[in-house]
């Protein structure tokens, strides 16, 4: 029992120490098993399709949203630079610089320009960077500027003396920064000094971008400066603190003017566009690893960073964002409030709390620790259901007013009287010269108590996942229970609830929501509740009611609905927000969402939390389904790429196809699923899949067609192919 004590001191003493804490949005982590290439990712973009590329230290990657693919650097050196446009992907490394174009097999075939144009490359040059201008694609090394006009094929050569640290495209001029020389921009394929500022000479320029018509910069490590009236001044910023003893090493102005800042074994930095933190992500709270080299923002404004180890996809823009610090604190979030001016989160480890709108760390509340079940407003007081008991919660002290058994939820009966649903029955507590104690337990029901409802004067429902609803008449004094029967119109159910919701009385099963009927001392079951239960993603009935925001929520495995009440009719409306089923979720049968304000909701999980942002949340947004690959195979033989352009009249002996698609999705809280027909074979869709290929095995004579849809969120496309078996 002593080091049990101890033990939670420390944990107090711990994470009051802690002076920062943060929501983050949605991060998909890519590790080197993931994508089956080498740790360091240097360079990435994204072609018209959408698919992603990523320059990596043993090739070019592809993604498309489903799959990763490699294709290796021609010389087998490490790939520095990357860079879509048209139709092509143009990269850069060791000695070498071009284009891949993808034939009509879907395979990526590499032109170098270096050698088609006789260029002779400096020893061990590299082209670290590629930007496009006017129809020039402009490779930089470290010693050089290759300018390579698409038409013409013509190639001209910028030389310099020092190291080109940066070179970027702002409004449509080029810059580079020479070391120790200053800016320069390039005028009629020609170097031009814009400025030899001490500043410029001294410091390495990671970014150049434009901000309120004027031209900014971003230090490896002494932060922001600008041009004004042709002077160079420092721009002072809320975050240079923060980024202080920082090495930045990559940088990205955002398209909502925000700055995105890679740091070397410090993380990502989200800054606004007043230079204020928006977030900053660490190995310890989601990213892969704290070195980002290189950042790439693709047209759903998701955040893609190439790290020293791995690939991560930031979601900035998603209504969801996450909070998982484990250091703050420890399991499964069970319960939440906001009481005061705090935000209390009830865990398996204890209660924790911190200013509402706050970001600094949350802090342990002293004596809870263990397992909180419910927290409850009881007029001015904030009642905590514990495994340990009661407490009453003042700010930052719990004050034990009930020790006998664990307590599930708490029931008000009037201004001095409270009903504790407990492991083994019902408890009452009185309110005497200001404060509660325990009054008696009420004898005849010993039955745990978790789910508690009072449906009449003196009459209760209690709901018993294993053994149904109990209905309760209890005496005026609350000392005895008179009348004990089963509900017969139910019928048990593992995470099953009951609840008030509005004037009704709910219950939940998985069979689907049943209405409580007092005249006729039944519950029906109802068909517009019974929407929010989903059979097919069934995980629990547990329903809650946030009163403030008056909504009703159910959770399944991928999505999350809510039934609110109708503007215009007395028809509620349900609404259904998608969620990937690799987004945590809180136990099954704990469901947990809270109202913070406006449209904002915390949903507790088994890894700390969720904020949801009902206003941001947006249909999704139009998307393609790809056909990448179809093999056809005879039996036991080697398999033949198909023509992805047009119909393929196929010998009856390779009658084995199999067929590769995917849809560039890359949001983490939405499920790609993918549904499939071959005409002359299914008679209907298959059922929706996460797989992303399909294999069909000896076909007869005939002509088909292959269709394949994708599911994202509510919306579907798809797409056709045929195929002539003769």
């Amino acid at each position: 029992m002593i080091r049990l004590r101890l033990f939670f001191l420390q944990l107090f003493l711990f994470v009051s120490s802690l002076h920062y804490a943060q929501e983050f949005p949605p991060i998909n982590i890519f590790y080197t098993d993931d994508y089956q290439a080498e740790n360091q990712n240097w360079a990435i973009s994204q072609c018209e399709e959408g698919f992603i590329y990523v320059a990596n230290n043993k090739g070019l990657l592809e993604y498309n949203g489903a799959t990763w693919r490699l294709f290796e650097t021609p010389n087998e050196t490490i790939m520095r630079s990357v860079k879509s446009h048209d139709n092509k992907i143009f990269t850069g490394f060791y000695m070498d610089f071009g284009f891949w174009i993808k034939d009509e097999f879907g395979e990526l075939n590499f032109t170098s320009i270096a050698k088609q144009q006789k260029v002779q490359m400096l020893e061990d040059e590299q082209i670290w960077n590629i930007v496009e201008i006017d129809g020039w694609m402009i490779f930089k090394s470290l010693q050089r500027i290759y300018l390579y006009n698409l038409e013409s094929k013509l190639v001209k050569i910028i030389n310099v003396e020092n190291r080109i640290n940066k070179l970027c495209k702002v409004n449509d001029v080029i810059y580079f920064h020479e070391n120790k020389k200053g800016l320069f921009k390039i005028e009629n394929g020609k170097a031009k000094l814009v400025s030899n500022h001490k500043v410029l000479k001294e410091n390495v320029v990671v970014e150049i971008f434009n901000k309120n018509n004027k031209l900014f910069f971003i230090t490896q490590q002494s932060g922001f400066y600008y041009f004004k009236n042709k002077e160079l001044l420092k721009w002072n910023i809320a975050s240079d603190d923060l980024l202080s003893n920082k090495t930045i090493y990559s940088a990205k102005q955002l398209k909502n003017k925000n700055f995105a800042l890679g740091s070397i074994s410090n993380g990502l930095f989200n800054l606004n566009a007043d230079g204020t933190l928006n977030y900053k992500v660490a190995q310890n709270i989601g990213l892969n690893n704290n070195t980002v080299l290189s950042i790439f923002e693709d047209r759903e404004n998701n955040l893609w960073l190439g790290l020293d180890n791995g690939i991560d996809c930031i979601n900035n823009t998603s209504p969801f964002k996450m909070y998982n610090r484990k250091s703050d604190f420890l399991g499964t979030i069970y319960t939440s409030i906001v009481h005061g001016k705090n935000l209390y989160l009830g865990t398996n480890q204890g209660l924790f709390y911190r200013e509402l709108n706050s970001k600094d760390a949350f802090k342990f509340v002293a004596n809870t620790q263990g397992q909180v079940w419910s927290l409850t407003k009881i007029d001015n007081n904030l009642f905590c259901g514990h495994d340990s008991g009661t407490f009453i919660i003042t700010e930052d002290k719990a004050t034990n007013i009930f020790n006998k058994q664990g307590t599930w939820d708490i029931l008000k009966i009037d201004d001095f009287t409270i009903i504790q649903g407990c492991y083994d029955g019902l408890y009452v507590l009185k309110k005497k010269n200001n404060f509660w104690q325990l009054e008696n337990k009420i004898k005849g029901f010993d039955n745990s108590s978790k789910y508690l409802v009072e449906f009449d004067e003196n009459q209760f429902f209690v709901n018993h996942e294993y053994k149904g609803v109990f209905k309760l008449t209890i005496d005026k004094e609350l000392k005895n229970v008179t009348k004990l029967e089963k509900e017969k119109s139910l019928t048990k159910g593992i995470h099953s609830s009951i609840l008030k919701y509005r004037n009704k009385i709910l219950y939940a099963s998985k069979k689907g929501v049943y209405v409580y009927h007092k005249d006729k001392a039944t519950f029906q079951k109802d068909s517009l509740y019974s929407k929010l239960i989903s059979d097919d993603a069934f995980i629990s009935a547990r329903l809650v009611y946030n009163t403030s925001s008056d909504k009703l929520w159910f959770f399944s495995k991928d999505h999350i609905k809510y039934l609110s009440p109708g503007k215009l009719s007395d028809k509620p409306n349900i609404s259904t927000i998608p969620i990937s089923e690799s987004i945590p979720k809180a136990a099954s049968g704990y469901e947990n969402i809270l109202h913070i304000n406006n449209d904002v909701y915390l949903i507790g999980t088994s890894n700390g939390y969720i904020q949801v942002d009902l206003k941001s949340l947006k249909e999704t947004s139009p998307f393609t389904v790809f056909i990448n690959k179809v093999q056809c195979f005879e039996t036991d033989g080697s398999k033949q790429n198909l023509n992805l352009n047009k119909s393929a009249d196929l010998s009856y002996k390779n009658n084995n196809l199999e067929f590769f698609f995917s849809v560039p999705n890359y949001k983490k809280t939405l499920n790609t699923k993918y549904q499939y027909q071959l005409e002359g074979v299914n008679k209907t869709w298959s059922s929706p899949s996460k797989n992303y290929s399909i294999l069909f095995e000896n076909l007869s004579y005939g002509n088909y067609t292959f269709k394949v849809r994708g599911l994202v969120g509510a919306l579907k496309v798809q797409i056709l192919r045929p195929i002539n078996l003769q």
